[in-house]
């Protein structure tokens, strides 16, 4: 049962009226995992508005620069499609924004973090700015988004994953990791 996990609560009183599941955080249970690559850190764990920054900072047991590529999903479950999923590639120094219909659907932008400039949305948020920093083993990513009419009134779960690639191949995935929730009024 290691990882992170989303909590999740619902009240039903005697009438029978329900509150439906909700989210309500995320717990990080310790494992003996000795995996190359992960998560070290989410912010702000849980919050809520029309807009806000994000920062998750990944780490590699060895060099950060092993660490090729990170995403950042958030949606209301972890589903790519319909979602506010963005995903930064090192080698180009880019970020991009996964387009409405997920995965296959054409990346839009890109935007290089760290220039002080450039937006990129589509129909759940707006990104506009990003920033990346690295140290010896780690690689922090922090995006300012707007979420646009698509998510209004949503409880959303932020999901991350980082990959090392080796050629066309993923050598190294941390898996999808739950990170945090955000409440858009």
């Amino acid at each position: 049962f290691a990882g992170n996990k989303i909590v999740y609560a619902a009240v039903r009183d005697v009438a029978a009226a329900n509150t439906g599941w909700l989210t309500r955080g995320t717990w990080s249970v310790p494992s003996a995992s000795t995996a190359q690559i992960g998560m070290q850190s989410y912010s702000p764990a849980s919050g809520s508005g029309a807009s806000g920054t994000f920062t998750a900072v990944f780490r590699h047991a060895t060099a950060s620069a092993n660490i090729t590529n990170v995403q950042i999903l958030i949606n209301r479950d972890l589903n790519g499609s319909n979602a506010c999923y963005l995903t930064y590639v090192r080698s180009a120094n880019q970020l991009y924004l996964v387009g409405n219909g997920g995965p296959t659907a054409p990346l839009l932008g890109p935007i290089a973090p760290n220039s002080g400039s450039g937006s990129m949305a589509n129909a759940q948020c707006r990104v506009t700015g990003a920033t990346v920093s690295s140290t010896a083993t780690g690689l922090t990513l922090t995006v300012s988004i707007t979420f646009l009419s698509g998510f209004q009134g949503a409880e959303l779960v932020a999901h991350v994953a980082a990959q090392k690639y080796v050629g066309p191949a993923v050598a190294e995935n941390s898996g999808w990791q739950a990170a945090g929730i955000w409440t858009v009024p």
